[in-house]
């Protein structure tokens, strides 16, 4: 179990920025100002957290245990990066607008 969550928790992560970010979107439509506050936060705190989580990731990695750990830690450090890459494609145009 603790695999799993090692090697998803940055999909996690990018799916609470998801729905969270519709979600603000979808409740707040006319108060701007207060919907890129909270988008603005909730995309803070998510790439804080994938930014830990790319670190543990890579430092998985660089212990190079065995075989099987280490490509567990290199896909768990590139999906970290995809779901970076994703959460700031995300948040940014809600903070533009």
């Amino acid at each position: 179990m603790r695999t799993w969550v090692f090697l998803l928790g940055g999909m996690v992560v990018w799916t609470v920025h998801f729905f969270g970010a519709y979600g603000i979107a979808s409740i707040f439509p006319e108060r701007v100002l207060i919907a890129k506050l909270l988008a603005g936060g909730l995309t803070l705190a998510c790439l804080a957290a994938l930014a830990w989580l790319a670190r543990r990731s890579w430092a998985a990695f660089n212990r190079k245990e065995d075989a099987v750990s280490d490509w567990i830690a290199l896909l768990a450090s590139l999906l970290n990066a995809v779901a970076l890459v994703a959460v700031f494609w995300q948040g940014f145009p809600a903070l533009l607008a």
